[in-house]
């Protein structure tokens, strides 16, 4: 099903609840729900690594006029649609807004001209989209460096093509320093930089050429090369890369590196689930704990956030369950520590034998987010380029 997804900045009580409710009943993702905006040049920013397909405004809460503020918007380099929402039906004030560039304005009761808006979009991006699409997709962020979120994130991606019978993409958006090339062993002669620079003309063909692969069913699109990392990255097209793909894999996995990065907040918004990979030490939740407060106060929705706790050992001072607490979002899944069969297998080009149980216990996680029931595996090794 094609979504879309929006920014709210709605004031007036009456104007918010009439415009969730049409948004409940449709395929939309609220990435940010604020009554108002302090700083508009920081909006517009947000709005630039968002990427939202529309942007529901409140002309009360307007510090500068309609003009000025549509001509801010329509500057970023993926412009949204815009509603335009108030209390007053001024044919003058209409008549201004639509002007100024806005899809719509909507007056109380707000709901049947914001659903015939909100519609209108959904069929054009429907329309525009490649006869494929709705994907999912599933990011690992690392609360710090030494997690494990890329060696979760390759094994999850090296299980998914059997568990949904489909193509899957792995991309590292790690873009200070990847190791997903090197963890699998390939090699690439274009990284997600040349993803970025050429979103707006991507097509399956020239997409081809991007990825890697060398398990079946399963591309990578590596992170760009050291000598790429002097240049200017084009984060805001990630959203579009990622857009992209959803039209041709039936699931795409993103390693967002470590830390809250414009990239990684960039990408978040066309991510499905956004998984936190941390572990029981104290700096870890740490900065667990600073990433989850960023996410929602950027009007991330919390459901969208999920926990993966990593090396996790029978000698623990904190349990599990403590730390969806201590957080406030869901714990997707708990990992046991591996260490050892993870560095013997790395040197050899090797992932985990399917049947140790870290991989049963990802595979187990990746069944959870891909909604697949569970069953048995038959496979014993995995090896890139087997």
């Amino acid at each position: 099903m094609t979504s879309i997804s929006a920014i709210l900045v709605v004031s007036d009580a009456t104007l918010a609840a009439g415009t969730k409710r049409v948004l409940s009943e449709l395929p939309i993702r609220i990435l940010v729900d604020e009554p108002s905006v302090a700083d508009w040049n920081e909006f517009c920013e947000r709005v630039e690594a968002m990427g939202p397909d529309v942007v529901i405004l409140d002309l009360g809460i307007l510090r500068d006029s309609i003009e000025e503020t549509m001509e801010r918007i329509r500057k970023v380099p993926r412009p949204p649609s815009v509603i335009v929402v108030h209390t007053e039906a001024h044919a003058e004030t209409i008549l201004r807004v639509i002007r100024a560039g806005a899809m719509e304005y909507c007056n109380p009761p707000v709901e049947k001209p914001m659903r015939t808006a909100l519609e209108k979009i959904l069929r054009q991006k429907m329309e525009s989209a490649p006869a494929k699409g709705s994907g999912k997709t599933f990011g690992f962020l690392g609360a710090k460096g030494g997690c494990g979120a890329t060696t979760i994130a390759c094994h999850t991606a090296v299980s998914l093509p059997s568990l949904i019978d489909d193509r899957v993409l792995l991309a590292d958006f790690d873009l200070q320093g990847g190791m997903v090339e090197f963890l699998l062993k390939c090699k690439a002669n274009y990284s997600v930089m040349q993803a970025m620079q050429n979103a707006h003309r991507l097509d399956e063909s020239y997409w081809k050429a991007l990825v890697t692969n060398g398990i079946v069913k399963l591309d990578v699109l590596t992170a760009p090369p050291a000598s790429a990392q002097r240049q200017a990255m084009p984060v805001d097209r990630l959203p579009g890369v990622l857009q992209f793909a959803r039209t041709v894999y039936g699931a795409t996995v993103v390693d967002l590196g470590r830390f809250l990065t414009m990239g990684a907040l960039s990408a978040m918004s066309e991510l499905d689930q956004t998984l936190i990979v941390t572990t029981l030490d104290v700096l870890a939740l740490h900065h667990a704990r600073k990433i989850v407060e960023s996410l929602l106060d950027a009007g991330y929705a919390r459901e969208r956030i999920g926990l993966v706790v990593n090396r996790v050992t029978s000698q623990r001072d904190l349990e599990p369950e403590d730390v969806e607490k201590l957080l406030g979002v869901p714990i997707t899944a708990v990992l046991g520590d591996d260490s050892t069969s993870l560095h013997e297998a790395y040197p050899e080009g090797k992932l985990l034998m399917s049947d140790s149980r870290l991989y049963q216990q990802i595979v187990r996680m990746a069944r959870k987010l891909a909604g697949v029931p569970e069953t048995q595996q038959k496979k014993k090794f995995l090896f890139f380029g087997s």
